[in-house]
């Protein structure tokens, strides 16, 4: 499963607060917002009744900093399926070149973390 995730004012929300502290917001000009490419992988079989939806993408976390610092997928689901992020800011995507580039990047990233194949 491929998922598309936006994540904006990195500066203002914490990755790990739903809310920021008003006290601790930093100057607007360090904010972000990026746009990250996740793959999800099944690596081991689900039960026949599971979902993607339900019994995945639902019950999981997204690839931690740890993990995306590192280029190694995240184990999820008692090890029945791997998740990696690939992630750029969006100011590096204002071209459509730019935008095949990150892509490409994205596929060239899942190919050796995930071992997926690409046509």
């Amino acid at each position: 499963m491929l998922e598309i995730r936006l994540r904006t004012d990195t500066a203002v929300v914490p990755p790990d607060k739903v809310e920021p502290d008003p006290t601790r917001l930093e100057p607007s000009a360090s904010s972000q917002t990026t746009m990250g490419l996740i793959g999800w992988k099944c690596v081991k079989s689900f039960r026949k009744d599971d979902s993607w939806y339900h019994s995945v993408w639902n019950v999981s976390h997204y690839p931690d900093e740890d993990e995306r610092e590192q280029n190694k997928a995240g184990t999820r689901c008692d090890g029945r399926a791997l998740v990696y992020e690939v992630d750029s800011p969006v100011e590096k995507l204002a071209t459509r070149s730019e935008i095949i580039s990150f892509v490409d990047r994205a596929k060239s990233e899942f190919a050796t973390v995930l071992d997926m194949k690409f046509s």
